[in-house]
């Protein structure tokens, strides 16, 4: 795992450890915290969406917290207080778990695969650090020192229902003999400037592939080219795109290209 904190810092990080030639890594990990950040949850969203179409690697939030009190069990100033709430989200119990539950269905609408949070038994003691004797985050803990460290309602956002994302494929028949490289771009992508290369599938070479997930009822746009920058493209549309709806089971896409 490459883990950055906070997602405005993700796509630039890695678009210049690609240009550096890092490789190797499988997990990229996200710090979220909205105190520290420059994006809302619709911002971390949308990143998360971006990133595994850019390199092969799967998207978790490794890091993220929230308050359920302002209070303090100590002299220590807590990190997390009043200038870190959102407006949905009161410092209550209710409110953590709020956070907690549309965080993680923000990452899994995107298809990120989990959520961590950060420090979750990061409790008041005695101890003595740099910042002063006690703890800085005992308010964002998931235990509760005014009911006697009893765990607080977010202990339990795993456990909770969540809409999982649908799958959708795309399987590409080109004429036989044709082995020009062809690009995917499709609104789900996120942005513009990325275009998928298609594979051959494992089991028929003559057939490209891409498979990915997505927010289920929603109306995806696509097109293939055969250049970049992108061009022409090679499916016949209105209004240069073709469009179909996905189900909450999912979407497959069959194209058929023409010879020449």
């Amino acid at each position: 795992m490459l883990h950055i904190a906070q997602p405005e810092n993700v796509e630039p990080w890695f678009a210049d450890a690609a240009r550096s030639g890092v490789t190797g890594y499988d997990l990229i990990g996200i710090s979220y915290y909205r105190k520290w950040s420059t994006q809302d949850l619709d911002g971390l969203g949308a990143t998360i969406n971006r990133l595994p179409h850019r390199y092969a690697a799967d998207v978790v939030v490794v890091e993220t917290s929230y308050p359920f009190t302002n209070d303090g069990a100590d002299a220590s100033p807590n990190l997390l207080g009043p200038d870190t709430l959102l407006p949905a989200y009161p410092a209550t119990q209710e409110g953590q778990l709020k956070y907690m539950k549309d965080i993680t269905q923000t990452v899994i609408s995107n298809g990120g695969k989990g959520v961590v949070y950060w420090e979750p038994a990061r409790v008041s003691t005695p101890c003595s650090t740099r910042w002063g004797v006690g703890s800085n985050w005992e308010n964002a803990t998931f235990f509760d020192w005014r009911d006697r460290n009893n765990l607080t309602l977010a202990a339990g956002y795993t456990r909770e229902d969540y809409v999982q994302p649908a799958p959708l494929t795309f399987a590409i028949r080109r004429p036989a003999g044709q082995t020009a490289p062809l690009w995917l771009w499709g609104n789900f992508l996120g942005s513009r400037e990325i275009a998928i290369r298609l594979v051959p599938s494992s089991d028929d070479p003559s057939v490209l592939t891409y498979t990915t997930t997505v927010k289920p009822g929603q109306t995806i746009r696509y097109q293939l080219y055969d250049r970049l920058p992108i061009g022409t493209g090679l499916i016949d549309a209105p209004g240069g795109f073709a469009s179909a709806q996905v189900s909450q089971t999912g979407l497959q896409v069959p194209i058929v290209l023409p010879a020449d």
